[in-house]
């Protein structure tokens, strides 16, 4: 081999290395993370609702159908909030922080499956702690793919609680209320019922 050659042979592998590190890189770059979603509407239907996509800050989709049970694809290596909303109900907000390293990047995700709950806002219950995201999906490299953030889970846990014990007792009272005006409804038709048979 001359030394023609060997410069030759150099340059074909370092252009081969060059383009092997910048399709690893695109794949970095192309990346998705794919999550799947289902909403759920306490005590109504899903029309109405609506969830707003944010990249960066940025919004950049609303749906408003499909989401009974929905599949997004989020590009890698970006923040996003994913706000589901309804007229009359509290909104949540997922965030998802899809920032990975390269070789979990080009090995791929394992599609994130997660469900969310509206109920209905009730005066007099403090739902403050909704303003932050109720649950937190990062890169976790002991499991080398996404998945909650359970420290971040544990700091809000205790208020989500004392939140969700106030609605129980709110949607108790107003099932209560209904119950009562259901019978008071059946009373009165009976009344009305036996002033018709006694005229």
């Amino acid at each position: 081999m001359t030394m023609g050659d060997l410069r030759n042979t150099l340059r074909t592998c370092a252009f081969a290395g060059a383009l092997a590190l910048a399709g690893v890189s695109g794949v970095h770059a192309q990346g998705v993370f794919t999550i799947n979603g289902r909403l759920k509407v306490e005590g109504g239907g899903l029309d109405g609702a609506k969830l707003i996509v944010l990249k960066d800050g940025q919004k950049v989709r609303t749906l408003n159908n499909g989401l009974s049970k929905f599949s997004l694809d989020l590009d890698v290596n970006a923040n996003y909030v994913l706000e589901f909303e309804k007229d009359g109900f509290v909104t949540k907000k997922l965030s998802f922080d899809t920032h990975a390293p390269m070789e979990a990047v080009a090995n791929g995700f394992t599609p994130f499956e997660f469900a969310v709950n509206l109920f209905k806002q009730y005066e007099g219950v403090n739902t403050v702690v909704f303003d932050q995201p109720v649950g937190m999906i990062r890169y976790d490299k002991n499991l080398d793919d996404f998945d909650y953030d359970t420290d971040y889970t544990k700091s809000i846990q205790s208020q989500l609680q004392d939140v969700v014990a106030q609605v129980e007792k709110k949607q108790k009272e107003e099932q209560q209320r209904e119950a009562n005006k259901v019978k008071e409804q059946a009373e009165a038709a009976k009344a009305a019922q036996r002033a018709e048979e006694e005229a």
